[in-house]
């Protein structure tokens, strides 16, 4: 601020390998602020809520899931996104910070605001559904550098990046052969504002290249494979049901048990 001049992070580059690491990159890419994509950028508006996190063009539905749950939870938000960062002038230098669990300690994780969009001009990455909100796009960008790169966070694990927001102990359960008490686990879970998520898994990298690059993962009433989801609440009641939310999610289930 004192300079006046915009922080350029310099271990985290805007070089094709802080987005593709050691792949071939596949896209154009260039990298723009906020200020230069919309002309009045907040860090965020009306709050902070599951709704803001939208799933770009990056195989890490595992880190949108657990980053619109942690969105529920205020408290351990407010850790890993400090309040007080703004695109206000008088506050704004390029440069934001958040808090994540690594090698056993909590780490501050600083980049510049400079993001990846495509030759339109777009973000190519998560984004929020409301256009002048990038505190989700800044999130994820710090998540990358934390791992060397965006193409680092394809095909991860949402016990992982609960890990990474919470700094607590994981549990995994496979569905498989699921344990008679899953719906108990699951409430006591609830009840003690745990973080739930789960995935629909392909256990070939021919099923997941075929995801990857094709629709073929979308099953009429089914999961989708190889996706994330947010656990939103469990029914104890006469039918045990689950509601989940999905990263992609653009619209609403309108069958049976739905809301209306």
């Amino acid at each position: 601020l004192q300079k006046k001049e915009l922080f350029e992070d310099p271990e985290f580059q805007c070089k094709d390998y802080s987005v593709f690491g050691n792949k071939e990159p596949n896209m154009n890419i260039s990298w723009k602020r906020p200020k230069e994509i919309h002309e009045n950028p907040v860090f965020s508006k009306d709050g902070f809520s599951r709704f803001d996190v939208k799933q770009g063009s990056l195989g890490n539905c595992w880190v949108v899931a657990s980053t619109a749950i942690l969105t529920i939870h205020k408290d351990l938000f407010n850790r890993v996104v400090p309040s007080g960062q703004s695109f206000e002038d008088g506050k704004y230098a390029g440069i934001f910070h958040f808090v994540m669990w690594k090698d056993n300690r909590w780490v501050d994780v600083v980049v510049d605001d400079r993001l990846p969009v495509d030759e339109d001009g777009d973000l190519v990455f998560m984004t929020s559904n409301t256009k002048e909100e990038f505190w989700s796009s800044l999130l994820e960008k710090a998540y990358a550098k934390l791992h060397g790169s965006y193409t680092a966070l394809e095909g991860g694990s949402g016990i992982e990046s609960m890990a990474v927001y919470t700094g607590g102990l994981t549990e995994q359960i496979m569905l498989d052969k699921p344990p008679k008490n899953l719906f108990k686990l699951m409430e006591k879970a609830f009840e003690r504002s745990s973080l739930l998520t789960c995935s629909n898994i392909v256990r070939t990298q021919l099923a997941i290249e075929s995801f990857q690059y094709a629709l073929g993962g979308i099953e009429r009433d089914k999961l989708i494979r190889a996706t994330s989801y947010q656990v939103m609440a469990t029914d104890g009641q006469e039918r045990q049901l689950i509601r989940l939310r999905n990263p992609w999610g653009s619209e609403e289930w309108k069958g049976a048990w739905s809301d209306g």
